[in-house]
């Protein structure tokens, strides 16, 4: 983490943020200064496990609204996180705003359906691939993503997979253990709340919100420290389907924590759940 990231531009995969894009950001600029942020000297805590890992890390944040990314991206940026590239998917692209929304990003597209499985990429449409041809976009997207942490850029991801038209939490989708399945990487979970407020479902143009939109930056972590003091075994005790499994269950996990922070009306399919349920769900027997 010594040199430079590699700039986003030389990354196959990533589309970088265009500058016309940045006024529409604008419309909701007075949303981003009054955003209240509890935690933010936990970034420290992130900052310095990046250099130990000598790579970026992954940011991971529950999703209510299409502005989720511009306030996210913007508040670390603020706080000496540069370079973060967002995984977004291709239906942004519909709407006027919200595609001018997803253009004032660093991005990788993804096609939703597919993304919760496997990180399927953007051709313009799925029905254009045949078997092959979509394997080989997934890996493609694979690739973009670990290029984009090795190359000491960071990621922000929301594994939903899709904002909540509901302003409740839904579980994050299996392609979230691509996350956790490497020992060193360092995660940032963040918990956001208030910005379906802004550009509710349905609704074409950002509204003003009285009040402030709630950020909080939680304790980040290395998975292989984590997974350990969940009372997980280390990755060599098992084998690569069960560490897949185990990633899982650490994404479920994550998004635990998120839900914790957030208020009980926002928890939705983490409302009940405990720790102990998700590591007996996910239980691996060797």
């Amino acid at each position: 983490m010594s040199e430079r990231p590699l700039h986003l531009s030389q990354i196959d995969g990533v589309t970088p943020a265009r500058k016309d894009a940045q006024i529409v950001v604008a419309v909701i600029r007075d949303v981003i200064s009054r955003t209240k942020v509890k935690g933010s000297e936990r970034l420290a805590e992130f900052k310095r496990m990046r250099v130990e890992t000598g790579k970026g890390g992954v940011v991971i944040s529950n999703h209510l609204a299409h502005p989720d990314g511009p306030i996210i991206k913007k508040f670390m940026n603020k706080n000496g996180i540069e370079h973060l590239v967002a995984i977004a998917a291709k239906g942004l692209e519909a709407n006027p705003f919200t595609a001018f929304l997803s253009r004032s990003v660093d991005k990788i597209s993804v096609i939703r359906d597919y993304y919760s499985e496997a990180y399927g990429s953007s051709p313009d449409n799925i029905d254009d691939l045949d078997e092959l041809g979509l394997i080989q976009w997934k890996k493609r997207v694979k690739s973009s993503i670990k290029s984009v942490v090795e190359s000491g850029n960071d990621l922000l991801v929301f594994p939903e997979t899709t904002r909540s038209r509901e302003s409740k939490m839904k579980k994050f989708k299996k392609g979230s253990r691509f996350y956790f399945l490497d020992p060193d990487q360092a995660i940032q979970p963040l918990s956001i709340s208030r910005t379906e407020i802004i550009l509710p479902p349905h609704t074409i143009l950002p509204r003003r919100i009285r009040g402030k939109v709630n950020l909080e930056v939680i304790e980040p972590f290395i998975v292989w420290q984590r997974r350990e003091e969940l009372g997980y075994q280390p990755f060599e005790a098992h084998s690569e389907a069960e560490n897949e499994q185990v990633a899982l269950a650490m994404a479920h996990h994550t998004a635990l924590e998120i839900a914790d922070r957030l208020p009980s009306n926002y928890r939705g399919a983490y409302s009940t759940v405990t720790h102990a349920e998700i590591r007996e769900e996910f239980a691996v027997h060797s």
